[in-house]
């Protein structure tokens, strides 16, 4: 997203270093371990036979998650090389793939459904990232963010640490308590907005390719597995231990 000031050089950064890592990047969805923990999309307001947007969709993987459950689906990015992947590896029937900032994109068409795994906080105005969203829903669209949070601060430590350390994260992001971007989500209009917790074990299967396949398979595996069990307590119980939130919600008729 494009804005001014340092806003701007914020943005600017973020997206330099997308484009530098984006080998490393697709290895996310290569690596068996790596991708059992990235198919978050079934716990996603995703139906059959609908319009998808995807912001920030990276190489384009959620369409081989998604398994044609949808009419269309459209993915942007604003890295091209991850777009040219996406085009090359992972354009199937009904699914496209754009270069673009979601602040640019200008579709003929309307969404039933638009979503954002862990990229609203790389956004330096989410307030605007969201209203952009409710702009590019029909009446009775569903919206979904998949937001790291900040209640944990074993986690909120260990991603302080990867920053320090590892030279493909990036810092240009922010942690956001679950309540702020609910009220976020609401004050820009959005009905019947929820959250809940989501990966408890999984997270950093999906985030980091990890060696001895035979080993790590298996084990993200199970832990995604328990996730899925965890997953369906009821939220209140076990949010502070989740590492990311889920919001959802719905544009008024």
């Amino acid at each position: 997203m494009r804005e001014a000031g340092g806003d701007s050089r914020r943005a600017t950064r973020d997206e330099a270093l997308f484009e530098r890592i984006a080998d490393d990047y697709i290895r996310k969805d290569l690596v068996a371990s790596s991708r059992f923990g990235r198919q978050t999309l079934q716990k996603l307001p995703i139906g059959p036979s609908e319009d998808i947007l995807e912001i920030g969709c990276g190489a384009g993987f959620s369409v081989r998650y998604l398994e044609a459950e949808y009419r269309t689906f459209t993915g942007i990015d604003y890295s091209r090389n991850l777009i040219d992947y996406a085009v090359s590896r992972n354009c199937f029937p009904g699914a496209s793939f754009i270069a673009t900032d979601l602040l640019e994109f200008d579709p003929t068409n309307q969404f039933d459904v638009i979503f954002m795994i862990g990229v609203l906080h790389h956004m330096p105005d989410m307030k605007s990232a969201v209203e952009a969203c409710f702009d590019l829903l029909k009446p009775r669209g569903r919206i979904a963010f998949n937001e790291p949070q900040r209640a944990n601060p074993i986690i909120h430590l260990l991603r302080k640490l990867r920053s320090r350390f590892d030279g493909s994260y990036s810092d240009e992001q922010t942690e956001v308590a679950a309540r702020e971007l609910m009220e976020v989500v609401s004050m820009v209009g959005f009905e019947h907005v929820k959250s809940f917790p989501q990966g408890f074990l999984s997270p950093p299967f999906a985030e980091v390719p990890l060696r001895l396949p035979w080993l790590m398979t298996p084990l993200s595996l199970g832990c995604c597995s328990f996730d899925t069990y965890l997953e369906r307590l009821p939220p209140w119980l076990l949010k502070a231990f989740a590492w990311n939130t889920i919001i959802v919600g719905q544009k008024p008729l």
